[in-house]
C-alpha cells in the first residue's frame, strides 16, 4: 500500500490581532489565505471555541474585525513540522503574556465534534475543575479526565448511566447518543467450530 505524501507548504502562520490596542490574540496556522481562513472563524462552534467566538461576537457588534497579520511564511517542511512552527509561536506569545483564546495544541487533539472534546469544553467554559464535573456525574476525577481527553474512540466510551448524567449536567448540549453504541465488556466469545471438525 503506497505511503501517504507528506502535506508540505506553502504554510502560513498567522496572528490575529485585537483592533482596539493591537494585542495578539489568536495564533494559527493555515495552507489557505489568512483573510478566508478568519472568515471562517466566524462559523466555528460557540460550544468547542467559547473565548474565541465570544471575542470575535465583541469585536462584529462593535463593527470590527480582528487584524491579521503573517508572522512566518514556510515554503519547505510537513504537517508536523508547520504546526511545531505554531506551538512555538503560541509559546512565545504566551510567554509575553498575550491573553490568547487558542485551544493550545498541546492537548491531545480530538474532531471538534467528539463529546469528550466538547464535554472538556464545556467545563473550561464555566470554569469547572475535573473534580467538579466528576462530582455532578457522579463518577471518579481519573475517568472524567480519560473521558474529556480521550473519547471519539468506542473503547473510551462511558457507560449508559454516566452518559444520562452527563446529558443532563450539560443540559443537553452532549447528549447520551453522541457515543454511539456501548463498548462490550468480558470476554470475548468463543468462536464456534463446525460439527466433527477438530480441535486443536
Amino acid at each position: 500500500m503506497p505511503k501517504r505524501a507528506p502535506h508540505f507548504g506553502p504554510w502560513f502562520v498567522y496572528v490575529l490581532r485585537d483592533p482596539l490596542d493591537r494585542t495578539v490574540r489568536y495564533v494559527g496556522l493555515t495552507k489557505k489565505s489568512p483573510e478566508r481562513r478568519l472568515s471562517e472563524h466566524y462559523h466555528d462552534g460557540l460550544l468547542w471555541f467559547p473565548a474565541k467566538l465570544t471575542w470575535l461576537t465583541q469585536l462584529k457588534s462593535a463593527g470590527l474585525r480582528p487584524e491579521v497579520e503573517v508572522v512566518e511564511t514556510i515554503l519547505v517542511g510537513n504537517s508536523a513540522f508547520a504546526r511545531g512552527r505554531e506551538d512555538e509561536w503560541i509559546s512565545a506569545e504566551l510567554a509575553k503574556g498575550s491573553p490568547l483564546v487558542n485551544i493550545h495544541r498541546s492537548r491531545p487533539r480530538l474532531p471538534p465534534d467528539a463529546p469528550g472534546e466538547r464535554l472538556r469544553v464545556f467545563a473550561e467554559a464555566r470554569c469547572l475543575s475535573r473534580a467538579d464535573v466528576a462530582a455532578a456525574i457522579g463518577a471518579a476525577p481519573p475517568a472524567v479526565g480519560s473521558w474529556m481527553l480521550g473519547l471519539g474512540r468506542p473503547s473510551k466510551c462511558p457507560d449508559m448511566e454516566h452518559r444520562a448524567r452527563i446529558e443532563a449536567f450539560t443540559g443537553g448540549l452532549i447528549r447520551s447518543s453522541d457515543w454511539g453504541p456501548p463498548t462490550r465488556r468480558g470476554p470475548k466469545p468463543k468462536a464456534r467450530h463446525a460439527e466433527g471438525a477438530a480441535t486443536p
